[in-house]
């Protein structure tokens, strides 16, 4: 039910994750590896898509290609062209997603078990302790806010300054966090320049969220407002992938504690246990149906959840999806044989372009 009314937006630190779980004790009712496989093949299909890494979403928003919020950034695109001109563009399944195939199916290569070796082994060195506690012998004297509700005004405070040095250092220290290459800082820089050394916020939105983000959680740790869990430090990536999407879905309770203070306006956080709860009753109310009123409900409605109230599904379409109307469903499910083959002589050009340009 979850890929039938949501798209899931799949993010290169939970793939790394589920491999490093490969390097996981064995659980009593499950191991390792069936624990990746059943992963992978959540992931899997046409209702996930990969959103690039966020270093490069930093990159490419600093050079003038800012990631609308709630939008997906994928990479791959290949522009195609018929024999006629007709023209489209092309996203091929990408490297991450067969790896996904290999996974569920056990295929995993040397190469891929020492990653997820090495994975843990780095997760179990971060050390945010220490960072705690070197920072907090230079913050002794000064005013200790109580909560991030006090914290974050200090925050927004510096990011807002006119003063142009702190710019261009703010816009140094993310370029330093996320390891851009020399050949991008020059023209992140130059563009900078150009635009009259503009505020972060002005210059580059997604980078501004981000370094807003990592500030929000580095004061946090060093005013002893975050748990130095190794894990957060993890967790953090997921919240600049947030940005992608419409919905926020966690249990954890970092997430839950940073998100109010880091998601726009046009998001919502939904608590992981109330999704599987309104899931259940989804799955519940559908496999109470006979097949054609199946067949019904998926012409009417198409990936349109049922009407009711309480249900964070439906609140959720009604928020962010465009009003139900007659025709809005799956009309496909009634296609005739004809209009298939007519479907597919349409596609067929295309098809035969991609083929030609591979």
């Amino acid at each position: 039910m979850l890929t039938k009314h949501y798209l899931l937006v799949v993010v290169p630190v939970l793939l790394i994750e589920i491999l490093a779980d490969l390097k996981k004790e064995p659980r009593e009712d499950r191991a390792p590896e069936d624990e990746v496989v059943w992963l992978s093949g959540k992931l899997l299909g046409s209702d996930s898509k990969l959103n690039v890494p966020y270093q490069a979403a930093c990159i490419e928003s600093m050079l003038g290609n800012d990631p609308p919020p709630g939008h997906l950034l994928m990479d791959g695109a290949k522009d195609v062209q018929t024999r006629e001109g007709r023209k489209g563009i092309f996203f091929d399944e990408p490297t991450e997603y067969k790896a996904l195939r290999n996974w569920q199916v056990r295929r995993f290569d040397v190469a891929e078990k020492i990653l997820a070796e090495e994975w843990r082994r780095a997760t179990a060195a971060i050390d945010l302790e220490s960072f705690r506690r070197s920072h907090a012998e230079r913050l002794k004297g000064k005013a200790q806010p109580r909560a991030l509700d006090e914290l974050i005004p200090y925050v927004d405070q510096l990011l807002v300054s006119d003063d142009q040095c702190v710019q261009k250092d703010l816009i140094a220290a993310l370029l330093n966090s996320i390891g851009a290459p020399e050949e991008f800082r020059a023209k992140i820089f130059d563009r900078w320049l150009k635009l009259g050394m503009p505020r972060l916020r002005e210059f580059s939105p997604y980078a501004h969220y981000c370094l807003r983000t990592m500030l929000i959680f580095q004061a946090g740790l060093a005013f002893g407002l975050l748990s130095t869990r190794a894990t957060n430090r993890i967790d953090l990536e997921y919240l600049f992938y947030a940005h992608f999407g419409y919905v926020f879905c966690s249990n954890d309770k970092f997430h839950r504690t940073m998100s109010p203070y880091v998601l726009g306006e046009f998001q919502t956080f939904v608590d992981a246990d109330v999704l599987k709860q309104d899931l259940k009753w989804l799955h519940d109310e559908w496999e109470g149906l006979s097949e054609s009123e199946r067949e019904q409900r998926a012409y009417d409605y198409g990936s349109y959840p049922p009407q009711k109230s309480d249900s964070i599904t439906h609140q959720l379409w009604v928020k962010y999806m465009r009003p139900w109307q007659p025709g809005s469903g799956n009309q496909a499910v009634r296609m005739t044989k004809e209009e298939e083959q007519q479907l597919l002589a349409e596609m067929r050009p295309f098809m035969d372009a991609i083929d030609e340009q591979s």
